[in-house]
Parts: structure tokens; sequence; C-alpha cells
């Protein structure tokens, strides 16, 4: 190394301290004048990387996710329903509308929305026409995203007059004076083949809906505890304070009827517990 590359790194720590204690000027005794020191240079620092993390995209799920909160009037037929449905786009391309089942509202006087709401945002922008509810998207719904509906709704049941099947189609959904049954009785959306929203109009024989798979939670109380009848439902129930908490995973759709004359029949089968009701 040559004499002057070694005086001038042995000047760094020389300069490093002349920099520090001049960085405060000590009051001038009486009778001198102060004198202000020469401006120093300072010597930058090496830049130093940064690197800020990517936030990693969570995936969509497989299936949408059906949340509701429903309270049953057993005597007065009436059914009250805050839904919330994480709906996921596993259609391959972007949306700018959805296409919902509510097929209560084939029923005169049966359904009532109250509210609707895309990503906490109320929306009027839909049109409800018989079965099928559309709902205009302010922005693109892309895919392997999750888009949340929340709907809030009233059901006046109709009631199930059982007439001759050979001349009517046979009515569930409904009550009956013995009991009440609630059977694609929720807005839900519908499969997107091929960019077409499937919902076919009902006809007199057989199922018109098709269903995706679909993960269900379904909390149910009943406005008079007290006489609240015996459930029947497709999901798993869990007694909670108020309530009861159904939950059904991978499932076409979700059912349940009610009765206060139901009589429940339980057997293990290898494990599984089945449940059978029925009136005496």
């Amino acid at each position: 190394m040559s004499d002057k590359a070694v005086r001038f790194r042995n000047a760094i720590p020389l300069l490093f301290l002349l920099i520090t204690s001049c960085s405060s000027t000590p009051a001038a005794p009486t009778g001198t004048v102060a004198v202000s020191p020469a401006p120093t240079s300072t010597i930058a620092p090496d830049p130093v990387s940064t690197f800020t993390p990517t936030a990693t995209a969570v995936p969509a799920p497989a299936r949408a996710f059906y949340t509701m909160d429903v309270t049953i009037d057993y005597d007065a037929h009436t059914v009250a329903v805050d839904q919330t449905i994480r709906n996921p786009n596993h259609t391959g391309g972007q949306l700018n509308a959805l296409v919902l089942a509510v097929e209560p509202n084939l029923w005169p006087d049966c359904f009532t929305l109250n509210g609707l709401s895309i990503d906490g945002v109320p929306t009027t922008a839909y049109s409800l026409d018989g079965q099928r509810l559309d709902i205009a998207l302010s922005s693109f719904f892309m895919p392997e995203t999750v888009l949340t509906i929340e709907i809030q709704y009233t059901l006046s049941l109709p009631f199930a007059e059982q007439e001759d099947p050979n001349v009517s189609r046979p009515r569930i959904f409904g009550y009956t004076r013995r009991q009440l049954n609630l059977t694609n009785w929720y807005p839900f959306v519908v499969p997107n083949l091929n960019g077409e929203w499937v919902l076919h109009e009902p006809w007199f024989y057989g199922e018109h809906l098709v269903y995706e798979a679909a993960d269900y939670e379904v909390n149910v109380k009943f406005t008079d505890p007290a006489t609240a009848p015996v459930v029947a439902s497709s999901g798993f129930p869990e007694s909670q304070a108020d309530f009861t908490r159904y939950t059904l995973t991978a499932a076409r759709t979700f059912a349940l009827a009610a009765s206060r004359e139901f009589q429940v029949s339980t057997l293990d089968a290898g494990g599984v517990i089945v449940s059978s009701y029925y009136f005496p």
C-alpha cells in the first residue's frame, strides 16, 4: 500500500473525531471574540438496500360458504334471515354480475328482500324477477378471488296443501297442520358454466335447480323457546345459549323440517349416528 493511501486511511478517524468535537460550540471566554468553526463535510454512509416483503395472496376457498342467522316464528309461519355468502370465482373469467336463485319468490307474498350488500357496501343495482335475482357489480369480480354477499330477508310461508300428485306438483316448502318445511328456501348463487348462468325454469316433475357444493353454518332460534318444535335438519346440531348451530360441509343444499309432534329414533350404525323423525 502507498504512503499516500496509508495517510488517507489514518486521517479518517481523526476527521471523524474533529466532526464530532465540533458538533456544538462552547461559550467564548469573557473578553474574547467567539469564532464559529469552519464548515465541515459529512461523509455519507454507504446506501443500505431495503427489501419490502410482498404480501402473499390468500387462495380462494374451494367452495362457497353460507352463514345464516335464522329466527322462526313457528305459529305465525314466518322466518327472518340474515344471510352471508362468501363466494369464490372459479369460473376462469372476470364477472360483472351475479345471478342467484330465489325459489321462495315463486310464491305470492312469500319473499321480502330487506337489504343487500356486496363486500359491505349496500346496493340497489339488482332486479328480482320470479326466481331470478340479478345483481350488477360495481367492479369486475376477478378469477380466484372471493366476494361477500349479505342479504336480509323475511319469509311468510305458504300453506303446503297436498293435492292429487297426478293433478298438481307435490308441495313441500311451507307449512302444514303438523309441521314446517324449509326446502330451497334461501337465495344461492347458481353455477356459471362457459359464461352462462345455469337457472332452469321449474317444471311439473323433477328438479330444475342446479347446485354447486358449498359449506353451511345455520344458526336457528325460535321466537318462543318454551314451545320450540323438534328440528330435523341436514346439518350437524350444536346447542348454544339461545340457538342451535347446524353445520354441513360440501353439500348441495341445506334443508330442515320442524314439528312439535316429531318423535325421534336414533341408531348407532358402525359409529355413525342415524336419526329418523316420524309422527306417532
